[in-house]
């Protein structure tokens, strides 16, 4: 036809369009600066696959009755100390949704120094922020979660592997739910602290993660109090380390625990100080607990092992263990079901409970600095 230069030619202006068309379809970029803030959602909106929100340090977003922030490509939103990003609602009177990651990808998103308040209106198995059964990489770190809603949670995973949450502080408000709760999530906390909540609450409840796979981590966490457990592990293996409990099971709830397990999880509890709770250890239905260099003071019950009737076909639950210290505690080991347990797995030996208290304390809230 005689025009192969020009053919060509059009034929490398097409290709051109179509990898920038693709360059902005998957790479879109959006910004929520100071100057625009408060930036208010009456409806709620999703980061699609591909597009990146950036929130700067100091917005404030508001958002309406049930309205949702939806990641489902990337979100930075970096606050700074005394430069809080704010996630609240419109009405003062009404709760808005959640702060929701979704979507299968490799993305990485940093949720830094954010405030949420009045979030969670979605429902039991929501929470100010979700993470509904996505591989993105998320890190939350010196954030606070307050006033959530009714039933809600600070925090809900479903199906998400690899969420981080660290430095961070939970203040339930009455009648509000677990701090956390995750299935099928093998969550890393850490360093965070847990204001004491009331109701048939857990501060931290996980569901569901077995090993080998990868399973839940907690390390240096204060729990200030809970009517029901402060770590609550259902199906669910997991460690606990370097915690700090206290209060756990004062109300109405005598079956409570700092630490409790429950159908065949398998956990390891090392080095934590647990005081003035209704039993430091709750173990039932064949779960298994490996406890080293605890210590325990002013319970009711060291280790408590037994069955709970509302699963059938289980065995007590099941306890070993070395070097823990145990002082002015009734039930050393609290029995029940023909439970078994050896009592050189802790030693009774006076000690100093205000001291070690406090000195783990400080080192959790020294690496806490929110404000």
């Amino acid at each position: 036809m005689g025009c192969s230069f020009g053919c060509a030619g059009h034929k490398r202006l097409i290709l051109f369009s179509v990898i920038i068309f693709f360059i902005r379809i998957f790479s879109y970029s959006l910004e929520w600066t100071l100057n625009e803030s408060p930036v208010l959602l009456k409806k709620s909106v999703t980061i699609k696959p591909g597009e990146k929100l950036s929130i700067e340090a100091g917005v404030i977003v508001r958002l309406g009755s049930r309205v949702s922030l939806r990641i489902l490509g990337t979100l930075d939103a970096r606050g700074s100390e005394g430069k809080g990003i704010l996630f609240t609602s419109i009405d003062p009177g009404l709760y808005w949704g959640s702060l929701e990651f979704n979507g299968k990808n490799n993305n990485k998103s940093v949720v830094s120094h954010c405030i949420f308040e009045r979030g969670g209106a979605l429902g039991p198995f929501s929470g100010e922020v979700s993470f509904n059964e996505t591989t993105s990489v998320v890190t939350v770190l010196n954030c606070i979660f307050r006033q959530y809603y009714h039933k809600s949670k600070g925090i809900w995973a479903l199906k998400s592997p690899n969420i981080t949450i660290g430095y961070s502080i939970f203040k339930p408000s009455p009648n509000t739910a677990e701090g956390i709760r995750a299935r099928f999530s093998p969550l890393r906390i850490e360093y965070c602290v847990f204001e004491e909540i009331s109701g048939y609450n857990d501060s931290i409840d996980l569901e569901d993660c077995r090993a080998p796979d990868p399973v839940p981590e907690i390390r240096y966490c204060y729990f200030k109090g809970s009517e029901d457990d402060c770590v609550d592990l259902d199906r669910c293996d997991g460690i606990v380390e370097n915690c700090l409990f206290e209060k756990a099971g004062r109300g109405s709830r005598s079956e409570s625990s700092a630490i409790a397990a429950d159908q065949g999880s398998k956990a390891k509890v090392l080095n934590n100080v647990i005081i003035n709770c209704r039993h430091g250890f709750g173990f039932k239905n064949e779960s298994l607990i490996w406890m080293e260099k605890n210590i325990v003071g002013d319970c009711y019950a060291g280790v408590w092992l037994y069955i709970n009737r509302q699963f059938p076909g289980f065995g007590p639950g099941i306890a070993g263990g070395r070097e823990n210290i145990f002082w002015n505690v009734k039930e050393p080991l609290l029995l029940e079901n023909g439970a078994e347990a050896d009592n050189k797995i802790y030693t009774v030996r006076e000690i100093d409970l205000k001291t070690v208290s406090e000195e783990l304390m400080g080192r959790i809230m020294k690496k806490v600095t929110i404000k």
